[in-house]
């Protein structure tokens, strides 16, 4: 059986005569966009994460001289955001719990007053309460105590809000009321209600990028692509050989991987392993 597997930037060409893959000889495609060393990388992680008896290219059935090639792909589609939410962690101090406790509900009160008043309905603030807990203050203001003496132990309370936007149009209004009391305040993480559209449309990208590459491999191996035998959202995608992959020849990172909210649009990615059969010209 022959098996071409291309991982991300990275392919792998595994030649067998019936033998199981796992104990097929194993050669790596060159080309400037893999490192040094990166094949016996890539190599041990097709040992490690499924090159095994039973796998996908053991299940096809292949016509003289045709080859079976197992692709990764992804496809990724942004949309705009109709979802923000902002985390606002808050704080109270007191010599004793009731103060610190007082302390704290006034901060809430005039943080749930801010964005109610930028159009959040109450229902969308919610504050989950850390406990209370006896801490030494330092007055930032005042010379530090004597050496070896330390600041009578205050209580403590702390908790966070999470302030859930559903109008993204609001945000902006929401994140200036927050920093006009001083809360501190990061930028909101944006999200979608409902994802079944978008993920369609990055299935169909990731399904036509595979196409695409089949094509390239099927050219330069002077093949043609004869049919499409699989596609897979389960484990036949090797998730992390792809991510190194892309990490490897592009210089991404993870999150650049999965993608991240930019601008208020949101990524949806879909991951796909798809297998073509190739044959001689």
């Amino acid at each position: 059986m022959r098996v071409v597997r291309a991982v991300g930037a990275l392919a792998a060409f595994a030649i067998s005569s019936g033998a199981p893959l796992a104990q097929a000889r194993v050669g790596f495609i060159s080309g400037p966009e893999n490192p040094p060393g990166a094949g016996m990388m890539l190599a041990g992680m097709l040992e490690n994460l499924g090159a095994s008896d039973g796998g996908p290219a053991a299940t096809q059935v292949l016509g003289a001289n045709e080859v079976l090639l197992e692709l990764s792909a992804r496809g990724v589609v942004r949309t705009r955001a109709d979802t923000a939410t902002f985390r606002v962690n808050l704080s109270g101090h007191g010599s004793n719990p009731t103060e610190a406790h007082t302390a704290h509900d006034a901060r809430l009160r005039q943080i749930t007053d801010a964005v109610r008043a930028a159009g959040i309905a109450q229902s969308d603030i919610e504050t989950s309460r850390e406990g209370v807990a006896g801490l030494p203050v330092f007055d930032v203001e005042e010379p530090p105590p004597p050496e070896g003496e330390m600041p009578v132990p205050q209580s403590f309370v702390a908790s966070m809000t999470t302030i859930v936007v559903r109008d993204v149009s609001k945000v902006e209004a929401v994140l200036a009321a927050l920093r006009q009391i001083g809360a501190p305040v990061n930028s909101p993480r944006y999200s979608l209600t409902e994802d079944a559209a978008p993920r369609r449309a990055a299935r169909a990208n990731a399904l036509a990028a595979a196409r695409s590459d089949a094509e390239a491999y099927a050219s330069s191996l002077s093949m043609r692509v004869v049919r499409l035998v699989r596609v897979t959202e389960r484990g036949g995608f090797d998730l992390m050989s792809g991510m190194f992959g892309e990490m490897f020849g592009q210089g991404r990172g993870p999150s650049e991987f999965f993608g991240q909210p930019e601008n208020g649009q949101v990524p949806t990615v879909v991951l796909l392993g798809v297998d073509f059969v190739l044959a001689p010209r």
